[in-house]
């Protein structure tokens, strides 16, 4: 095959096998790869009566994609599990780096894991050579001592790791698998691996990626390149990446502190700039495989309490989630706790979000220092948020609670204390027991796409910052837009004229559903072929036709760009058909209560809440355009039409599908 690899390669760790499957051709044309293979393996082969995440039975899917060590910006990875420690239900992470195109160097399109090894083990991967080996004395071991461990044992120092710290191992709930600074998170798959008593991946290969038509590759590669160098936002993006982000929410008064109870003061967001951080930490720009934008950095603190920390990977959602949300106003800070979570192996989003949920528990009389074991959950507290991430790692402490996810703490500490559960719950800013990391009172598109995405609340499957931004496309490219989504072009001209810095249209209801759809569709696709976010129609606008064109180029397969959306649309229902699966309905779709009931408290978007008829009406709308029933539940009609029979059938069976 060109493009593709062409092998699933599966691996059972109760029974030590090792299976190499020929990829099938019809299944790779209609879920391109990556995230589209993993979530209808996963779809197809659990059993969703099995209810516990930590259950041998369930599945991690390590995806590839087929261009996936070919174009810019296509480093990568996507893991994703059928029943997720965080949330219990389907979930994936995605993060870059260079362990993908490893994977497909070396020949896979998708590693599938499932089973428990006897004793805590390694996965060796060396092009055919495929070994499951005994590591017991990496236990307690920190992230980085695995990966020195393990590419020794591989002999090989280019060897690529996916790897655990000891809260994976202790199964903590808000922990995550690492791969060099970046980490495919959110949803607890650190503990998953941690179940399976499987420390590390490890993969080489020495293969050549084979392409169907190289030289209109070659033509198409530097179209990519061009489009994005010659981008307005390239300099900025590849000088602070996300972390610009935080000027821009800080400019707009759209910085939310201390559990969204405030909103941060510009004297506080300025010490957590994308600014301060290049002034005074960051020590060189680091890039993922084959990009231009090498939009991320490691650091290194040279004085003061924290002197001596190294660290990297310092996005917008880690300094907003550890820094304001927790009310810390000090980058060195911030960059000092991120080198705790990264060594350790937790998910900084979940980890600080249980934290700052804590706190706020804290002021409203909540719990007490004999809840937390002496110590003072004030905002602010540095050393406080250093301690207890290090008791949810070891599982020791008040962090054990914490470490179980902001959800179970709740229960747990409601529980304990003999207080109703809502009260405790009505200060989380989350649904579906997953965090937010923003409160979307100020942009309904951003409360849907949240509420609607398919591994819980999410800035990467519909939108990411505030709203969807229509503006790479061009004045030109939105009538081609318009036809893509069905979304009336003088709507698109009005999202286009107030991009993300542009703050005051946030607040539009109407056509918003349409939009999304779009968005989550094309973003779907990014995740399968495996491109970065900040190359699509987010940042840089590599849209759907290009996506057409270069992945017809590398498989051979003809694709036109109607084709594609098509395909990103049939991952999405495919992943909407298994959370139903699962038991989502319509009722969980909904951002919580404090976004309808909680006004934004200062700033120029003060007194904002959502509008929840308005909200109700939007999300019948969204599932009108997505073909879904009012519970959203996928059709029949709508199943059919992408070649979804088998789904249909299974939900028939389970009474789902009427």
């Amino acid at each position: 095959m060109y493009g593709w690899a062409g092998t699933i390669l599966r691996i059972d760790l109760s029974r030590g096998k090792i299976v190499k499957e020929p990829l099938n051709k019809a299944f790779a044309k209609a879920f391109i790869g990556g995230r589209g293979f993993n979530s209808k393996i996963l779809y197809d082969e659990f059993d969703p009566t099995i209810t516990d995440p930590f259950s041998p039975e369930n599945i991690i899917c390590i995806g590839a994609g087929p261009l996936s060590g070919t174009a810019p910006a296509t480093g990568r990875l996507v893991v994703s599990a059928a029943r997720t420690p965080l949330t219990g239900v389907f979930g994936d992470g995605n993060c870059g780096g260079f362990f993908a195109p490893e994977m497909a160097y070396a020949g896979y399109d998708v590693i599938v894991v499932k089973g428990r090894a006897p004793v805590l083990s390694t996965i060796l991967i060396q092009d055919d050579n495929v070994e499951i080996r005994k590591s017991e004395e990496m236990k307690d071991k920190t992230v980085w001592e695995t990966y020195e461990m393990v590419r020794e044992e591989m002999g090989d120092p280019e060897a690529q790791v996916l790897a655990i710290g000891p809260a994976g191992e202790r199964l903590v709930r808000v922990s995550i698998a690492l791969h060099g600074y970046r980490a495919p998170g959110t949803v607890g798959l650190g503990a998953i691996f941690g179940s399976k008593n499987l420390k590390a991946i490890c993969v080489r290969g020495t293969r050549s990626k084979e392409i169907a038509k190289p030289d209109e590759f070659e033509k198409l590669f530097y179209e990519v390149l061009d489009q994005i160098k010659t981008h307005p936002m390239y300099e900025t993006w590849a000088m602070y990446g996300t972390k610009i982000i935080t000027d821009w929410h800080g400019e707009q008064g759209l910085d939310e502190s201390k559990n969204f109870r405030e909103i941060s003061k510009e004297s506080e967001w300025k010490r957590l700039s994308a600014t301060e951080y290049l002034k005074k930490y960051q020590t060189r720009s680091i890039s993922c495989f084959n990009c231009p934008v090498h939009c991320n950095s490691v650091y290194f603190i040279r004085e003061g309490p924290y002197a001596g920390t190294i660290g990297g990977k310092l996005e917008f959602h880690t300094v907003h989630s550890l820094g304001a949300q927790c009310g810390i106003f000090d980058m060195g800070a911030v960059a000092y706790l991120n080198a705790i979570c990264t060594s350790l192996g937790l998910g900084t989003g979940a980890a600080a979000h249980a934290i700052y949920t804590a706190m706020d528990w804290w002021e409203e009389g909540l719990i007490d220092s004999k809840d937390t074991g002496g110590l003072i959950l004030e905002w602010g507290n540095v050393e406080v948020v250093a301690t207890l991430l290090k008791q949810m790692a070891y599982k020791e402490g008040f962090g054990a609670i914490l470490g179980e996810g902001t959800y179970r703490a709740a229960e747990i500490l409601a529980a304990k204390k003999g207080l109703p559960l809502e009260k405790f719950e009505s200060r989380i800013m989350g649904s579906k027991k997953k965090y937010m990391h923003i409160s979307y009172r100020f942009s309904p598109y951003s409360a849907l796409a949240h509420a609607t995405a398919t591994r819980g609340p999410d800035h990467l499957r519909g939108t990411f910052g505030a709203r969807p931004t229509v503006i790479p496309f061009g004045l030109k490219g939105l009538e081609q837009l318009s036809k893509a989504t069905g979304v009336p072009l003088e709507i698109l001209k009005e999202w286009a004229a107030h991009d993300l810095i542009g703050a005051d249209k946030l607040m539009r209801y109407e056509g918003v559903a349409q939009v999304l759809k779009f968005h989550e569709d094309v973003y779907a696709v990014c995740d399968c072929l495996v491109m970065c976010r900040f190359a699509s129609p987010w940042r840089f606008g590599v849209g759907p036709v290009l996506m057409a064109k270069l992945l017809s180029a590398v498989t051979g397969v003809e694709y036109d760009w109607k084709e594609v959306m098509q395909c990103g649309e049939r991952i999405y229902t495919v992943e909407y058909a298994m959370q139903r699966r699962f038991g989502w309905r319509r009722i969980d779709d909904h951002p919580p209560e404090r976004a309808f009931k909680e006004p934004i408290p200062s700033g120029p978007h003060k007194g904002k809440v959502l509008d929840r008829e308005k909200y109700e009406k939007m999300l019948d709308e969204y599932y009108e355009v997505r073909g879904y029933d009012k519970e959203g539940i996928p059709t029949l009609e709508t199943l059919q039409r992408l070649g979804l029979q088998d789904i249909a059938d299974d939900l028939k069976k389970r009474n789902i599908l009427k």
